[in-house]
């Protein structure tokens, strides 16, 4: 997973730089959030669980440009009105956490629409896929086609996976604004 991991953030550096504004549209632990702190002026942060926020907001303590929204991703619109370099998912659930509580399709895919009209032109979403469970399973068989679904014209969509690993290993979707 690791490998994953170290590839997200090769793709996240290729979209940003000091003065980008990004949205983080799973908080989860805040390790995402805080990677991107470190590099840009302005982080957008979401998540439903209260204690995601709690635990982002800890790890992230010594940071001020860190913006948190206890709400889903699907309602960035309300919140955010600035263009964008960069928006990151990580679908699944919170590690160590209520492993019933999972992204879902439909929020993701609002929320993936939204962001979509605020991204900036040649910058791009990453959307680091968890598939090792059941609702991860139809999460990322219903976003493969929707992402399929998306006009060339609009969009250049890359899906970045290992394909010898065993046991379901997380993958990437690259979704790059023309």
């Amino acid at each position: 997973m690791s490998v994953i991991l170290d590839l997200s953030k090769l793709l996240i550096d290729r979209y940003i730089n000091k003065d980008s504004f990004v949205i983080d549209a799973t908080c989860g632990n805040g390790y995402d959030t805080n990677y991107l702190a470190s590099k840009i002026k302005k982080v957008y942060t979401f998540d439903i669980q209260k204690k995601a926020i709690e635990n982002a907001k800890i790890l992230n303590k010594n940071f001020n440009n860190i913006l948190y929204f206890y709400d889903g991703h699907e309602h960035i619109d309300k919140y955010i009105k600035t263009h964008l370099d960069l928006v990151v998912f990580n679908l699944g659930y919170l590690p160590n956490s209520d492993k019933s509580i999972t992204t879902n399709f439909n929020t993701t895919k609002q929320a993936i629409e939204q962001s979509f009209g605020l991204l900036n032109r040649k910058k791009a979403i990453i959307i680091i896929v968890y598939h090792g469970h059941e609702a991860g399973e139809l999460e990322a068989k219903q976003l493969s086609e929707y992402l399929s679904s998306i006009d060339k014209n609009e969009a250049d969509i890359f899906e970045h996976k290992l394909i010898n690993k065993p046991n379901t290993p997380p993958f990437i979707y690259e979704i790059i604004k023309r």
